[in-house]
């Protein structure tokens, strides 16, 4: 240990690999919905559509 103050996070912006890891994450979570049936694909859009407005509103609003 160095002995250094951690550095100050208090911009409130995540780190770089934070959105595309998201991304990844959301994409996976979508097709093992499709590949087990679980929803249909119409179902997925509006999800999408739904939770991509949400975090437009959130940036925007935060």
């Amino acid at each position: 240990m160095s002995g250094e103050p951690a550095p100050d996070r208090s911009d409130g912006l995540a780190p770089a690999h934070t959105v595309p890891a998201a991304l990844i994450a959301a994409a996976a979570f979508a097709r093992s919905r499709l590949v087990l049936r679980a929803h249909a694909p119409a179902q997925l859009l509006a999800g999408t559509a739904l939770g991509g407005t949400s975090a437009l509103i959130f940036l925007l609003l935060g």
